[in-house]
């Protein structure tokens, strides 16, 4: 199954040295708790290079994707990159999630003068260094909007945060707690370990009916069984979450609990009329048999304003790539017009709410 997917997305199967491909290297969990997220971000790796190949590759060369798993694991992204730095043929870009994985690799990516394109949240990750990009919300953003929503829309004085102890939940939690103190929201909180079934002391000992509102950031099904066990212990006050609770494996295990739930989200309509979106989505369901998810979309639009910045440069120097993309005003991309400013590819959102 991984041979399948290492080669997946590319016209030929290259050798190791084939200077007559250029590769792509991605780090990101296909098992373990977060293998939803890292299967979505796979298919828009995929798809945009099969797209790009299809039209020729870049600069006469096809893409070859080289897939690993990292298991949302530090030591085992940190075993990979290594790995994947000392063959001959070195990717010039490489594209990684988690948090806790994406930092761990970042020195070793730095050291080799190599992209390193990343869906994570956490505010470290542009912080000295000089090849990375962020092609996700930063927490900081994250924290602004749940704090604005949740004083302005949801009418609380006090919330209380879950957030799974990792990279990425320790930011999003420090990001909503600065800027709820802005807002005057009283905030309270306590980390969970994803790996965990079972959360009902946790919860009995942390909330009553004095709290508000809760926000539960994680991952996977933990996370869904966070907020299904919040719900059982029988809290009925309010809660909001992030892009997060929006994945198969959080809402089969959440069920119920999710209703009504509010929730900050990417601005991607898979019912828009425009015809880039429905193109996007067609292409994707011929290809996968299944629809994409907001991860799908971010990779696949992220991948592709790397591709259209190459082809306008007509070179793959990773500082100049640097700079060309920061001059990014209006790509045109499936969430509609997407800059960059300051090594942060800027999306579109909003809050929505689960049916």
């Amino acid at each position: 199954m991984f041979a399948s997917l290492i080669t997946a997305g590319c016209g030929n199967n290259p050798k190791k040295g084939d200077e007559k491909t250029i590769k792509i290297g991605a780090v990101i969990p296909l098992t373990g708790n977060a293998a939803v997220l890292g299967d979505y971000t796979l298919k828009g790796l995929q798809l945009a290079v099969q797209e790009q190949n299809d039209k020729g590759g870049l600069l006469g060369k096809k893409i070859e994707l080289e897939v690993q798993d990292s298991k949302a694991d530090p030591k085992e992204g940190v075993n990979i990159i290594k790995n994947m730095l000392a063959e001959d043929h070195k990717p010039f870009l490489v594209y990684s999630i988690m948090s806790g994985v994406t930092m761990a690799i970042k020195p070793e990516t730095e050291k080799n003068n190599i992209l390193l394109m990343s869906a994570v949240g956490t505010d470290k990750f542009l912080e000295n260094s000089k090849y990375t990009i962020r092609d996700y919300v930063a927490a900081t953003t994250i924290g602004q909007n749940i704090s604005e929503y949740s004083k302005d829309s949801l009418k609380v004085s006090n919330l209380f945060i879950f957030y799974s102890n990792n990279e990425y939940g320790a930011s999003v939690k420090d990001a909503v707690k600065k800027y709820c103190q802005q807002q005057n929201i009283v905030t309270s909180s306590e980390p969970y370990d994803e790996k965990s079934t079972d959360y009902k002391s946790l919860i009995a000992a942390r909330i009553d009916k004095k709290v508000s509102c809760i926000y539960v950031a994680g991952v996977g099904k933990g996370l869904g069984t966070m907020i299904k066990q919040i719900r059982e212990s029988g809290y009925a006050g309010k809660m909001i979450g992030d892009q997060l609770i929006t994945f198969p494996d959080v809402i089969k295990v959440a069920g119920s609990a999710l209703k009504g739930m509010p929730y900050l989200d990417f601005a991607f309509d898979p019912g828009h009329p425009d015809a880039g979106t429905k193109n996007f989505i067609d292409a994707f369901y011929k290809r996968f048999k299944t629809n994409p998810q907001n991860f799908s979309v971010i990779t696949y639009d992220g991948i592709n304003l790397l591709f259209n910045t190459i082809e306008k440069s007509k070179f793959i120097d990773n500082t100049k790539l640097i700079e060309s993309l920061n001059e990014t005003k209006d790509y045109q991309g499936v969430f509609g017009p997407v800059s960059v400013t300051d090594r942060n590819v800027n999306f579109v959102f909003h809050f929505k709410k689960m049916q």
